[in-house]
């Protein structure tokens, strides 16, 4: 009972040390300035280590221990793999199972774009089971937090046509004076 709970304890406290260091360098990130993002040469070959911070269907961002990031393009000849020890060539994975928060390591050329385009990523198994964690959780909460802000905003959007709407004491009084001139004549 012991050793299973010593066993669990360690992939907990990597888990829970990844979260808060994966996520200080992202909230603290000041997204209007792309001083922190690297463009590659065309032709010019490059290996990178980092952490995956975005993925789009053809595209992922890593960010580099000294926090500059680089957009790096799947193509059809990309190879994904988990390193492999001595003698072991590692894992085959699908590019769809690069998510936000795995480590990983890329090998590849520039493009006429500026980003890499990937021949080689590689990654550690651990590290996998750590970025689905990650994401299993994170997922939800973007989704809920996308909603709100909808929601939010078609609040904003509804109070704005409301306030063109309602009367203001001057606009009733001249509603007055116009009824008062019709049925009266003169002012009131």
């Amino acid at each position: 009972m012991v050793f299973t709970k010593h066993k669990m304890f360690a992939p907990a406290v990597l888990t829970t040390c990844l979260l808060v260091f994966s996520a200080s360098p992202i909230v603290a990130q000041d997204t209007t300035n792309p001083a922190g993002s690297r463009t590659v040469a065309s032709g010019q070959k490059m290996k990178l280590k980092g952490v995956v911070t975005r993925r789009d269907s053809d595209t992922f961002t890593v960010r580099d221990m000294n926090g500059v990031d680089t957009v790096v393009r799947l193509n059809d000849r990309t190879s994904v793999k988990t390193k492999g020890g001595f003698l072991r060539g590692g894992t085959n994975y699908a590019q769809t199972s690069i998510l936000r928060g795995l480590n990983v390591e890329i090998e590849g050329r520039g493009n006429g774009t500026g980003e890499l385009d990937a021949e080689k990523i590689r990654f550690n198994e651990s590290d996998m089971r750590v970025a689905r964690a990650v994401e299993s959780r994170a997922a939800p909460l973007e989704e809920r937090a996308t909603d709100t802000e909808t929601k939010l905003s078609q609040v904003e959007a509804n109070a704005q046509r409301l306030s063109g709407q309602l009367p203001t004491q001057r606009n009733c009084l001249d509603r007055d004076e116009l009824i008062w001139h019709s049925r009266y004549g003169g002012r009131p």
